[in-house]
């Protein structure tokens, strides 16, 4: 679809508009995005490939910029308040441009690019059903933000997707065309490259003290969002304790107040480190003698991935959106049942070899898996097939 510029529109020919992602996985792709784009705009590489990318516009949210970690003053950056309301107001007062990269939508605003390109991964809109049960308020609620969700995105002249399972999704269920639907994997950040990542201030004091051989420190980076399913915890603990004599302490990345959020059972088993900077993770995974990953639904979640880079043996929910990525590399559980859950996790201490086993296959898929620039000249390429300057 083709929506005229207006002749006096000023502004960069291109937008890549960050400016809505706020927290989680998307804050941390966003952050790397960032990163590598500000060294192909030096590199003599990047201006021959894509001469468009030094007259560019960015824009990001204050957080995105908080986590970058290179120097980002070679390129045209502001920081906006993405919001859908904020979106809404500013309207069409903004520079309209050729082509705009929305990097996860949908984008609520109005249209400000001739060819738009939006990233997907809104899971719990796609696949509603594999979430927790809902009460009629939340369901009611939850069908009519499906329903604006999809019209967003089908509006969107490409979108990209991080699995090949979303892609199959999105066109068998809400009918989009597969041609119009890139496939680019989520991937690292090149921290995780890094022999030492930042510390995380006063983590000794946080910890507990060294773990008995009966007792299993676990982390599980995330917000408090439903379908990341934390409160299953809690009863897995007690049927972890009840079943195999084993106890765990378990480190969130929640605020304050989503720890105070938390059902007793689970507040009782866990501490929270507060919310991380991307180069922070390095150093909690390190800090755990596992990672529990027991989400419900997601198109692409990283924490896989950063689990098995770090060598965390990994138990996490037995899905398609685990197995796309782990494969072999990680114990799996049904993550609606605190039984299967402890059964799982009881593993790490009854099964040191298979454990042993599955982190070497996670170090495998890790060496084969894309690097962070790969994935920036994949999205830079996507917005070259879809602008012609």
């Amino acid at each position: 679809m083709t929506v005229p510029i207006p002749e006096t529109s000023p502004g960069p020919k291109v937008l890549f508009d960050l400016s809505n992602l706020k927290t989680g996985g998307a804050l941390q792709v966003a952050a790397s995005l960032m990163d590598e784009v500000a060294a192909f705009a030096l590199s003599l590489e990047g201006r021959q490939r894509w001469p468009w990318l030094g007259g560019a516009c960015f824009e990001l949210s204050e957080p995105v910029l908080a986590n970058t970690t290179r120097d980002l003053g070679s390129l045209h950056v502001k920081t906006v308040d993405g919001r859908p309301l904020s979106r809404l107001l500013r309207g069409r007062r903004e520079a309209y441009f050729d082509t705009s990269f929305t990097l996860f939508g949908p984008d609520y605003g109005p249209r400000r690019a001739r060819t738009t390109i939006v990233g997907f991964a809104d899971g719990t809109s796609l696949t509603p059903e594999t979430t927790s049960p809902e009460t009629v308020h939340q369901k009611i609620r939850g069908k009519i933000r499906r329903n604006i969700s999809r019209r967003r995105f089908k509006h969107a002249d490409s979108l990209v997707v991080e699995a090949n399972h979303v892609a199959h999704n999105l066109a068998t269920r809400w009918g989009i065309d597969e041609a119009r639907i890139y496939v680019v994997p989520n991937v690292l950040n090149g921290v995780f490259q890094e022999v030492h990542g930042e510390a995380i201030q006063h983590l000794d004091q946080i910890l507990s003290p060294p773990s008995a051989s009966n007792s299993i420190r676990l982390c599980y980076p995330s917000r408090l969002y439903p379908h990341k399913n934390i409160q299953i915890m809690g009863r897995a603990a007690k049927a972890l304790s009840e079943n195999y004599g084993l106890s765990i302490q378990l480190l969130l990345t929640l605020t304050d107040s989503e720890f105070a959020a938390l059902d007793p059972m689970t507040q009782s088993i866990s501490t929270t480190v507060g919310p991380l900077r991307v180069a922070q993770m390095p150093s909690l995974y390190k800090a755990c003698d596992a990672t529990v990953f027991v989400s419900l639904n997601e198109s692409f979640s990283i924490t896989p991935l950063e689990a098995m880079s770090s060598g965390s043996p990994l138990i996490a929910s037995d899905r398609e959106f685990v197995h796309e990525i782990a494969g072999d590399a990680a114990g799996y559980c049904d993550p609606l049942d605190p039984n299967d859950i402890a059964r799982a996790l009881s593993g790490l201490v009854t099964q040191p070899e298979i454990t042993a086993r599955r982190i070497a296959s996670g170090h495998k898929i890790v060496e084969n898996w894309p690097s962070a620039k790969a994935r920036t000249e994949r999205y830079l390429d996507i917005i070259a097939q879809n602008f012609r300057p």
